[in-house]
């Protein structure tokens, strides 16, 4: 019930969604507490500011899994990992300039290495879309 109103901004305050929904705020805090039990809340760390970073997405086929996994870990903002199939898809911030073409220059000494058999990379591109409850989300295309 509460979820469209928080699904991109968990900060969003009550009175507002308390007062559109008729609802109380004991309500409105049980609701809460059963959306972050069911979900995942994403976090993203950018520690000189979202602008300053270039995302990427790569998917790697590899037999080294796990050493993929812990290496881009290590990177110093937001990196999400996800197995899909038989492939590793990657979702990764990096400082915009030198740090972007290390990245490429990593993969390809990693598939040089034999470590990765094959993979894909692109650059999303980002465009806010306003839902029917009037907040603003971004998505990519």
């Amino acid at each position: 019930m509460i979820f469209p109103y928080v699904r991109y901004n968990l900060r969003t305050g009550y009175t507002p969604i308390v007062k559109k929904l008729h609802i109380a705020f004991d309500s409105f805090c049980k609701g809460i507490d059963y959306l972050l039990n069911i979900s995942t809340v994403l976090l993203p760390y950018y520690p000189l500011g979202f602008k300053l970073y270039s995302q990427q997405f790569l998917v790697f086929w590899s037999d080294y899994e796990d050493l993929l996994c812990k290496s881009f870990s290590f990177l110093p903002c937001h990196t999400s990992i996800t197995k899909a199939d038989d492939a590793i898809f990657v979702y990764v911030s990096v400082e915009k300039g030198l740090l972007e073409k290390r990245l490429l220059q990593f993969c390809f000494k990693m598939s040089d290495m034999g470590y990765i058999d094959r993979f894909w990379s692109s650059i999303p591109i980002y465009h806010r879309i306003p839902d029917e409850h009037g907040l603003t989300r971004t998505s990519t295309t």
